[in-house]
């Protein structure tokens, strides 16, 4: 692989955030399809939603996920009656990316189960050792399911280990690129690779030439994971539900080196949560450039 920088701050990328209106759906689809497990489940307690300055989301049900390691990558909330949002049409967390070892076989096993095919298998444009289809699932939300062939200078990227292995790009759509790209190169203290390539899903959702090339950045966090930055001005930012989260992909949390490093305002407070994702590290909730919500914990 790629060396990677030393001195980022910033990751792995850990878990995606969905807000979901039937909570037993999504958790069955994501078992039978993606092969994970329950791995917590509970109701968001008065001090994680006080964290987060939503205090609306106290006693929502929710359920955090973890592959056949007991990695835990996605965590849903319910908030019922929410409407699903619209895939690729708003500003924030647009994707999930999700490391596979078989595209081709995942995607003919999504054929027939509630995630709908978007984007077929296929090598990437930006390379052929990555091979990469997209769906979105019953909450809204936008999956890129990836197979890493073989390295891919400079990306520092992993191998998958099982048949879903873990979340480790998700993808965000800003109207600017570069005040986006300054944020999480601070964050990390990594820098961006800025550049410009074609995104079919993207193309195929707003109805522009597919062939069309946009802006885009990436930027490398630890252990092998990184976000995704890709431009399209014009989209209006997505409405929140009566939880006070967006519906669809809310947030995805990091870990970090420090919170006390962190050059943004929490939206709540800092607390200490012992549940799984947090294990005792303190965490807060910040907002991006695009309206998105960050979840940093500190390591």
């Amino acid at each position: 692989m790629a060396a990677q920088q030393d001195n980022i701050t910033l990751g792995p990328v850990l878990c995606g955030t969905l807000v979901c209106n039937n909570l037993a759906e999504i958790v069955s689809a994501y078992t039978e399809y993606l092969g994970v497990t329950v791995c917590e489940e509970g109701q968001i307690d008065s001090l994680v939603a006080d964290a987060w300055g939503l205090p609306a989301l106290a006693r929502k049900p929710y359920v955090l996920m973890a592959n056949q390691f007991g990695d835990p990558w996605v965590r849903f909330i319910e908030q019922p009656g929410c409407d699903i949002s619209k895939p690729i049409s708003t500003l924030g967390w647009m994707s999930l990316e999700v490391l596979v070892d078989d595209v081709y076989a995942l995607a003919e096993k999504f054929k027939d189960s509630p995630f709908t095919i978007i984007g077929d298998p296929k090598p990437l444009d930006v390379s052929d050792g990555i091979e990469a289809f997209q769906a979105t699932g019953p909450a809204g939300e936008v999956l890129y399911l990836t197979r890493v062939l073989r390295e891919v200078p400079p990306f520092d990227l992993p191998m998958p280990r099982c048949e879903v292995d873990r979340l480790f790009i998700p993808v965000l759509l800003v109207a600017d690129r570069d005040e986006s790209m300054a944020l999480y190169a601070q964050l990390s203290n990594s820098k961006p690779l800025a550049f410009d390539t074609k995104v079919t899903v993207i193309n195929n959702a707003l109805g522009r030439n597919v062939d069309e090339r946009m802006p885009i950045a990436s930027i490398q966090f630890s252990e092998q994971t990184f976000i995704e930055i890709d431009e399209v001005k014009s989209l209006p930012m997505r409405p929140v539900t009566s939880c006070g989260l967006p519906s669809g992909i809310a947030m995805v949390s990091f870990l970090v080196d420090s919170l006390e490093a962190v050059d943004l305002p929490a939206l709540g407070t800092v607390i200490q949560s012992e549940t799984a994702l947090y294990q005792g590290r303190k965490s807060a909730l910040y907002l991006g450039t695009a309206g998105e919500l960050i979840e940093l914990i500190e390591r």
